[in-house]
């Protein structure tokens, strides 16, 4: 008799792009997913998210990722700023450098940088960004 094996869980969010997901590394030179200038860079401080929400982060004219921060907005609750549970790993220095960060419901600034969680590996940052996921869980759906 075969062992019964737990049935896999859908992914609510397959059809999102793995690097947001955090599956995959941005490029910060990626120009159709990132350029230099447009992630906030933050730091992580003992543990406690830096929550900084720009009044202006969905400007009724919208911004260059008008889309994307829709879409994050109504999964984080419809407010803007830090997605709670959505970190992402982010090479900042072509095969040096790796960060931590968070995706934001932001039309200008889709993303946000630690800068004091840098890793010289992929591998380490994206440990990293697991562990943040599995402490500071984001939207549980069904």
């Amino acid at each position: 008799m075969a062992a019964q094996t737990e049935p896999r869980k859908k992914d609510p969010y397959w059809w999102m792009h793995p690097a947001f997901r955090g599956e995959q590394a941005m490029q910060i030179s990626d120009a159709g997913v990132m350029t230099e200038g447009i992630a906030l860079k933050v730091q992580f401080e003992n543990g406690e998210r830096q929550a900084q929400t720009d009044a202006n982060a969905m400007p009724a004219e919208g911004g260059p990722f008008e889309q994307l921060a829709k879409l994050l907005f109504k999964i984080n609750n419809y407010c803007p700023g830090p997605v709670r549970g959505w970190y992402v790993v982010v090479c900042t220095q072509a095969n040096e450098q790796w960060a931590v960060g968070q995706l934001r419901a932001d039309a200008n600034y889709p993303v946000q940088i630690f800068e004091d969680l840098t890793f010289p590996t992929e591998a380490l940052a994206r440990e990293k960004a697991q562990a943040l996921k599995k402490q500071f869980p984001g939207v549980q759906l069904p």
